[in-house]
């Protein structure tokens, strides 16, 4: 029996409605500490090195422990894992607070990184356990679609609020508000997972002699056997080569071309408010597998809207990131799909992790190659040639995978009610 609904029946649900409005509050301060953490270190610094600092501690954590955290999301039940997460995350965004009011320049990037080193840890895990709440509801008959368009959806309002309003936020009230805000909304949104009763869906169990080493990496073994779900994961990943140039080069553009930390929250709102129209529209209307040759064509586009975002002015930039978050957004909630729709729940964690591990060692790439190689002062012509490339190379990519279309086990928008 399959069932497919929309994203507004999906908030009916009260666990769904409680949930995902605590997990907007949490977003929209996160959004606001990541629009203030690189504006900061540009301004004390200088330099896209202090920038990239910040940014590059944000990615190892999935790097690193990626598989120990997925395995984590599908042995440990998922809402106890969401609400502490969730509360320990208020705690360090609490001491950031304090370390804002206490120390200044580069040894405030530093200890600011420290903080971020830390949630990117905590945040590694919860996402992979958001996913298994996100498979376990699908279970259920919601539609898997709906879901991964409402998760994307509050993911670009969160953006789109947070953005625009931390760089009015740091002009106006400082940084250290901005914390203190951060750290609210996560208590309140961890109060609201304990009110909503999330299900935690089915649990991976070690087999009998299986090393915890062994479960750990079982998810890498379902990929090289799942060809569908490995074509996902290199699809995020390519999509992955061209964010970061976005995260990177939007705080560099602001500082040195743009000279305003407000145009760096519209410019950052525009690609928010893209990818919140494509979420939005993705939740209503039921998509088909796509083809290789789709997916890849859609990162060319996101590419080539960079590659006008880096040689233009800002006022023809807003347009451009407008089209690149609608469309690597709506490819987002699609690729997103199209995983948990070939992965099983007792394996979802572990997989979501590894696809984590590719996307963060792609972003990782590009922002220390950029930051190292290129100064402040000509990122913009090396953000122009670095889209310029990414738009071949998918171009050809897709080309060479032609018309392969993903497998699944039905249409997108639908699932089984029983796993």
């Amino acid at each position: 029996m399959v069932s497919s609904v929309s994203v507004t029946s999906l908030l009916h649900d009260r666990r769904i409605a409680l949930y995902w409005s605590g997990l907007l509050l949490s977003q929209i301060g996160s959004s606001m500490w990541r629009i203030a953490l690189p504006w900061l270190a540009i301004s004390l610094t200088g330099s896209s090195i202090g920038v990239a600092t910040t940014l590059l501690v944000t990615l190892l954590p999935a790097l690193i422990v990626g598989p120990a955290a997925g395995a984590l999301a599908d042995r440990f039940p998922r809402q106890k894992a969401i609400i502490g997460l969730d509360l320990g995350r208020a705690i360090l965004f609490g001491i950031a607070f304090v370390i804002v009011q206490s120390l200044t320049g580069w040894s405030a990037v530093f200890a600011l990184s420290g903080i971020a080193l830390i949630e990117s840890l905590a945040t590694t895990w919860y996402s992979s356990a958001r996913v298994g709440v996100m498979k376990a509801l699908a279970t259920e008959g919601h539609g898997l679609q709906a879901l991964s368009a409402l998760d994307r959806t509050t993911n670009n309002i969160a953006n789109l609020a947070g953005l625009v309003l931390g760089g009015v936020a740091i002009v106006s009230f400082g940084i250290n508000r901005v914390l203190l805000i951060n750290s609210i909304s996560f208590v309140i949104a961890g109060v609201s997972a304990l009110i909503a009763g999330l299900p935690s869906g089915q649990l991976g169990q070690r087999g009998q002699g299986e090393s915890r080493l062994a479960f750990a990496v079982a998810g890498l073994r379902h990929l090289h056997e799942n060809w569908s779900a490995r074509q996902v994961v290199i699809a995020q990943a390519g999509l992955n080569l061209v964010i970061p140039l976005v995260v990177l080069g939007l705080p560099i553009l602001a500082s040195e071309e743009w000279r305003s930390a407000k145009w760096l929250g519209l410019a950052s709102g525009a690609f928010a408010a893209g990818g919140l129209v494509a979420s939005l529209l993705t939740g209503f209307r039921s998509l088909k597998a796509p083809t290789l040759l789709t997916i890849w064509g859609a990162v060319s586009v996101v590419a080539a809207m960079v590659f006008v975002t880096a040689v233009t002015n800002k006022f023809i930039a807003l347009p451009a990131l407008f089209v690149a978050g609608f469309v690597s957004n709506a490819l987002g909630v699609v690729l997103l799909t199209n995983l948990q729709s070939a992965v099983i729940g007792s394996l979802i964690g572990r997989v979501f992790a590894l696809s984590s591990m590719a996307n963060q060692a792609t972003a990782a790439a590009v922002i220390l190659t950029m930051s190292v190689l290129v100064s402040p002062q000509r990122f913009s012509h090396a953000m122009a040639i670095a889209a310029g490339v990414l738009v071949l190379f998918a171009l050809v990519y897709g080309g060479i995978g032609g018309m392969a279309r993903l497998t699944l086990s039905g249409p997108v928008m639908e699932v089984s009610s029983t796993e």
